[in-house]
């Protein structure tokens, strides 16, 4: 409860601190994203060979996003 005040406290007294901090947890956050499904985007058929059931479902979720269903 007090690490809660404190931070609540630390917010409030440092807006724009907060702010930049949680944009680039943000870019970060979705860099790492990105750059996950641009690897599984370019995996050709020897990476999917090597893929196990959970690896090969993510490689269609991310192809049939990219194709828009």
């Amino acid at each position: 409860m007090v690490f809660g005040l404190l931070a609540i406290g630390f917010v409030i007294n440092h807006p724009y601190l907060t702010v930049t901090v949680g944009s680039l947890v943000l870019v970060i956050y979705f860099f790492e994203k990105w750059s996950t499904r641009q690897a599984i985007r370019n995996s050709g058929i020897e990476q999917i060979n090597l893929m196990g059931g959970t690896q090969f479902e993510e490689r269609l979720a991310v192809l049939f996003t990219d194709l828009g269903f």
